[in-house]
């Protein structure tokens, strides 16, 4: 399963994935891999807006198996 950060330039492969979160500081969604590392998908334009589009991307992924577009 696979996810498109917003500015279109990555996929993340879902398996790999330990969480996602909002980090409400910067209006991300911070997704965070078991070896330690952190990668955004994209700027939103507040934190209700960000904690929407998280709660958007779970619904999907749950639907689906997989989500096109982080910023839908």
């Amino acid at each position: 399963m696979y996810i498109l950060t917003s500015d279109k330039r990555e996929l993340i492969n879902l398996d790999h994935v330990e969480e996602m979160y909002v980090d409400e500081n910067k209006m991300q969604i911070i997704v965070a891999f078991a070896n330690g590392d952190d990668l955004w998908t994209g700027n939103y334009q507040s934190k209700e807006h960000t904690k929407k589009a998280l709660e958007m991307l779970a619904e999907n992924i749950g639907k689906k198996g997989y989500v096109q577009d982080a910023n839908k």
